[in-house]
């Protein structure tokens, strides 16, 4: 029995192959551009109290919602990104350092709505599972 072999791929196709997938990748980068140029924009015409990032994630969320899906383009420029999460969190370390000496006068309270908050979101993600699975089951 024998196994068929591939074609070998042409530098031609290879080529196209990288620049199909850099095209997506870019289309997905823009889209997310936009999504947060519209949400710096809404956030200083309207002097908004919320940081540009979160009006951005609630754009993209309302988007989503409104396609019904997340288009292949965004999926595809989302993973780079998604892989390089941890360097998202260098400017809350360094507000961390910068506001030393708040943290110092406050910490018992800060520890206190850190424990609280964390709590809290652990019990309503635990009602949230209970209630999703205990409905697929019917």
């Amino acid at each position: 029995m024998t196994i068929p072999k591939k074609a070998p791929i042409s530098l031609l196709q290879s080529t196209k192959k990288v620049l199909s997938s850099l095209g997506i990748f870019a289309a997905g980068t823009s889209v997310f551009s936009l999504f947060y140029l519209l949400a710096n924009w809404l956030v200083l015409t309207f002097q908004l109290s919320f940081p540009v990032g979160l009006v951005g994630c609630i754009g993209c969320l309302l988007f989503f919602i409104l396609v019904k899906r997340i288009p292949n383009f965004m999926v595809r420029a989302s993973k780079p990104l998604l892989g390089h999460m941890s360097l998202f969190f260098v400017p809350a370390v360094i507000a961390i350092v910068e506001f030393k000496s708040s943290l110092a006068e406050h910490w018992i309270a800060m520890l206190l709505a850190i424990f609280v908050a964390t709590l809290l979101a652990f019990l309503i993600t635990l009602l949230i599972a209970k209630y999703t699975i205990g409905n697929a089951g019917r």
